[in-house]
């Protein structure tokens, strides 16, 4: 028993000292599951980074909000053009580690009462205009090539939907008129990833972080000018 409690102490004056690793305990791994030969768009080696709502890399593969996410690593292809008068749309799967909640969304249909499927499906060039405009060029980008919007830390405000917080296993395809033309999944098959909700006090932290952010963004393109 005393040496279970010191080990205990050990690794929580660890983590308190040293605090999470960018890049290793924050990894949201996104995966392609479409066959290469059926693919219009390829994802390879995706990888996000969640951060809490002061910037600093939370301690497991995990979302929070309020908070900033970072496409980190990773290649997008575009191997063939997408238009806006394809009829581009996503579609989600989305499920939830209970049984109150379960499966809120399956190949784009709502299966919860409470839940419109307007939020399970949507057209893309409406909701992600900048996202369109990549997909409708054949071209292969890195995560340090994303645009304004897509790079660098990504702000998530604040949430006052309770019942998002847990553990989800998440995943969407994107069509083209009703072929499938592009599918990733959020996370190892079979694994969850945690979706953390902050309060009051993490919304202000949130807000002050940034605008520092915001303010250094625009320092530094003022000095490349």
């Amino acid at each position: 028993m005393k040496n279970l409690l010191l080990i205990s102490f050990i690794s929580i004056s660890f983590f308190l000292i040293h605090g999470c690793e960018d890049g290793v305990d924050n990894v949201i791994q996104i995966y392609d599951e479409l066959e290469e030969k059926a693919a219009a768009v390829h994802f390879r080696n995706l990888k996000v980074y969640g951060y809490d709502q002061a910037g600093k890399p939370l301690c497991k593969p995990s979302i929070k909000f309020p908070g900033f996410i970072k496409v980190a690593e990773g290649e997008i292809e575009v191997a063939k053009p997408l238009h806006s008068e394809d009829d581009l749309k996503i579609e989600f799967n989305l499920k939830h580690n209970s049984l109150m909640i379960g499966t809120v969304c399956q190949d784009g249909k709502s299966k919860n009462n409470f839940v419109p499927d307007e939020v399970c499906n949507f057209e893309v060039c409406k909701a992600a205009p900048d996202f369109c405009k990549i997909l409708s060029t054949p071209i292969t980008l890195t995560s340090a090539d994303l645009p304004e919007g897509y790079s660098g830390l990504i702000p998530l405000s604040p949430l006052g939907l309770s019942v998002i917080e847990g553990e989800w296993k998440a995943s969407a395809i994107i069509t083209k008129s009703g072929k499938t033309v592009a599918s990733i999944r959020i996370g190892p098959k079979g694994e969850w990833t945690s979706i953390q909700l902050g309060d009051e006090e993490d919304a202000k932290v949130f807000n002050e972080t940034k605008t520092k952010y915001e303010q250094a963004s625009e320092n530094s393109a003022k000095e490349e000018l």
